[in-house]
């Protein structure tokens, strides 16, 4: 029994460890390709603002109208809504202003987002954000006009479907789950069987040990096995052929 709960946690515990892993794998793997669906968004949008913007100087010339309709075009084209912020942080123009102005959203930007942008000069941050109970990821990048002068701040609301994330990964994890299921119940009846012929041996010895008389001739085990436990099947044979000779 002990060995049978020993073989049996060990290798339960390992197939759940292993279980465990797959799954958070694949979720890993699922958020990677949605964190590179983002990024490929961003840099796409953020190319395109780039061109539109190559001879402007500061955030306020998107006021210009001309601006302001082809930003609009390339955030129907990429059906997503665009946020431009100047270099102090503050909202220039929105393709959905209407958030902004009542007070939905701030109309300044996320202070760490900033910071990441200006100070640690990265060239793109993706922060998860609320507005009330919905969450959401944003987007942010640096743009440059053709000069190479940090311009303005392009922000992207992402909202990703978890339906459909969810859709496509759970039937994924309940075949691991499955999987593993049926491993843990071939490990258990595995384990009763390994247990049971290591042990064995051991109940042979005990039982004719407890049949031997000294009026009649004991009996060998047979174990062929040179193993630990054949060491101690040849010890009690040979004890065995004492005890004859001794008897006689």
């Amino acid at each position: 029994k002990k060995m049978t709960y020993t073989f049996t946690s060990a290798i339960v515990i390992s197939i759940i460890c292993m279980g465990t892993a797959s799954i958070i794998f694949i979720i890993k793997i699922f958020e990677g390709n949605n964190r590179n669906q983002m990024e490929e968004k961003l840099t796409s949008i953020q190319t395109s603002l780039s061109q539109t913007y190559k001879y402007s100087q500061k955030a306020s010339d998107i006021y210009d109208a001309e601006m302001a309709d082809e930003m609009k075009k390339i955030a129907y084209n990429g059906q997503v809504d665009i946020n431009i912020y100047d270099i102090g942080g503050s909202l220039v123009e929105s393709t959905n202003p209407d958030i902004f102005k009542l007070y939905i959203a701030s109309s300044r930007i996320n202070p760490q987002a900033y910071h990441e942008l200006m100070f640690d000069n990265k060239k793109l941050v993706i922060k998860k954000e609320r507005i009330a109970s919905l969450e959401y990821y944003s987007l942010y990048a640096p743009i440059f006009n053709i000069n190479g002068k940090f311009i303005a701040i392009l922000n992207i609301p992402y909202f990703l479907d978890t339906t459909n994330i969810k859709e496509d990964a759970w039937p994924i994890i309940a075949a691991i789950i499955n999987l593993y299921l049926i491993l843990i119940i071939l490990a258990v009846f595995g384990a009763r069987i390994i247990s049971g012929s290591i042990a064995r041996p051991l109940v042979m010895i005990s039982s004719k040990m407890k049949e031997m008389k000294l009026s009649d001739k004991a009996e060998h085990i047979d174990y062929k096995i040179k193993d630990e436990l054949g060491i101690l099947v040849t010890a009690y044979n040979n004890m065995v052929d004492n005890l004859e000779e001794s008897t006689q």
